[in-house]
């Protein structure tokens, strides 16, 4: 429904966001014309769309809808989403956002998006299936950074013409704040630090470059036998 809406302004259907009460937008005044949307999302006018037009006594203006519709881009800019740190990565191509493929998708390639970001390269973690949507065009594949580049752009890959990615496949990551320090380490190594004694202490993981905790949750014997082995 929203973006439809959205679509009737004149801005990109893409990216919009409904809000189903006036809690965001407050509560408006007069009439209550229409309820019960039902827009494919292709639709080129609210009107275009199911709804019932004289079924609204059941309404409030408690229950007055609103919508967000998504501003152009700006061409080669990139950001997370939710974020600000982690999320589905997304790039701006012809003032519009979308996705980047996750074939190929490994930690360099994370190291460049943090930086471009304003994060540390290090610890950067590549996530695959998580944050995924379905609305998005992909405008990447095989996405192939060695690190050292300042942005995904200078990265060697391939369009998406001719490809099919499914956008449950959307590359997403989790940075590290820019004080991270880099570490001579190598990914999965694991040790014990602050421990009165070698046999005990705070358990650290290097990934990418960095040390960092495990979380505690769920933390039992079985996981500490697994790096006491």
């Amino acid at each position: 429904d929203s973006s439809v809406v959205c679509a009737n302004l004149g801005y990109q259907r893409l990216g919009s966001t409904a809000y189903s009460s006036s809690s965001t937008f407050g509560q408006g005044s007069g009439p209550i014309f229409l309820s019960r949307f039902g827009c494919t999302g292709t639709e080129d006018s609210i009107l275009d769309c199911y709804s019932y037009e004289f079924d609204i006594s059941y309404c409030s203006h408690y229950r007055d809808a609103g919508v967000r519709c998504e501003a152009p881009c700006s061409e080669t800019s990139i950001r997370l989403v939710p974020g600000p740190d982690y999320g589905r990565v997304e790039v701006c191509i012809n003032s519009t956002w979308g996705t980047v493929c996750d074939d190929f998708w490994d930690n360099n390639d994370a190291s460049v998006v943090c930086s471009q970001l304003g994060y540390s390269n290090y610890g950067a973690i590549a996530a695959y299936g998580s944050y995924t949507e379905s609305v998005s065009p992909v405008y990447i594949r095989d996405l192939n950074c060695t690190g050292s580049e300042g942005s995904v752009y200078e990265c060697p890959h391939n369009g998406i013409n001719g490809y099919i990615c499914n956008q449950y496949n959307d590359a997403s990551i989790k940075c590290q704040e820019n004080n991270t320090l880099h570490a001579n380490c190598s990914d999965g190594m694991v040790r014990l630090v602050d421990g009165s004694s070698e046999y005990e202490g705070r358990v650290e993981l290097c990934l990418n470059g960095a040390w960092g905790t495990v979380c505690g949750r769920y933390w039992g014997t079985q996981d500490s036998s697994v790096v006491c082995a």
